[in-house]
């Protein structure tokens, strides 16, 4: 489960809400898995809420980004389309298949899980908190540097 905390805060409330609501169904979709209550159906919808929420958001972030010519508005785009493009190829992934198992579904969810909420995370904490420092809700040395590449 992901925990909101200051260390994942970006300071900017419109993208902390968006963070939170990203968060939020990932960690339904962990309790899912864990509980075993995960179904086909229920994961398709989960992920293809978070595929669209994600292409969403990323937009608005990159906006605020781009009005506030922030340093990492760049960098934080071309993350943002590597995730929604491996979203995409999972999701792709997911409906291709015909004869799901039980036990395929929820090895193949958890690992996806893993993979792109770790992703987010990551993401979050070392480009997005940086939308915090120009937007000066945030200071430099509280944020870790940016990684070029986060896959």
């Amino acid at each position: 489960m992901i925990r909101w905390s200051d260390r994942i805060a970006t300071g900017v409330p419109k993208i902390d809400v968006q963070h939170k609501v990203l968060i939020r169904n990932f960690n339904l979709l962990e309790e899912r898995i864990n509980s075993r209550t995960l179904t086909y159906d229920n994961l398709k919808e989960l992920l293809l809420f978070l595929l669209k929420y994600a292409e969403w958001h990323f937009g608005r972030e990159e906006e605020c980004a781009a009005e506030h010519r922030c340093y990492i508005a760049e960098l934080n785009r071309r993350q943002h389309e590597w995730y929604i493009s491996r979203f995409t190829e999972l999701y792709e992934e997911f409906k291709a298949v015909e004869d799901w198992t039980e036990e395929r579904l929820y090895e193949w969810a958890a690992t996806v899980h893993k993979e792109l909420s770790e992703w987010l995370l990551k993401h979050v904490v070392r480009t997005d908190r940086h939308i915090g420092v120009c937007l000066g809700k945030l200071k430099r040395e509280e944020v870790p540097p940016p990684e070029e590449k986060l896959s």
